[in-house]
């Protein structure tokens, strides 16, 4: 069964990321680390993303497909709707 670690690009995804190396967990073929490129993470998180995996840190990076935009941006000028924490869409349709 193969293993997902949802990756955020922030320290404590890299810290976990990290351990899990240092306990031999990973990598392998039953492991993977997924990054969602919701374009709404600061410039400098997707700059050391990429940093990583120039260095050799494996992660998959997708970027969601959705009918109103590939970003949250883009739905919300698109839908003329502001992002609302207790609606959860952001979660369900950019980032699971």
């Amino acid at each position: 069964m193969k293993t997902y670690l949802s990756h955020g690009g922030g320290i404590n995804s890299w810290a976990l990321y990290l351990y899990l190396i240092e306990q031999g967990k990973i990598p392998g073929e039953d492991f993977e680390a997924v990054f969602v490129n919701h374009g709404t993470d600061w410039p400098e998180t997707y700059e050391y993303m990429q940093m990583m995996i120039d260095h050799g840190y494996p992660v998959t990076v997708i970027k969601p497909v959705n009918k109103y935009g590939s970003t949250v941006y883009e739905r919300c000028l698109n839908r003329r709707i502001i992002p609302n924490r207790g609606r959860r869409w952001c979660t369900k349709e950019y980032k699971v």
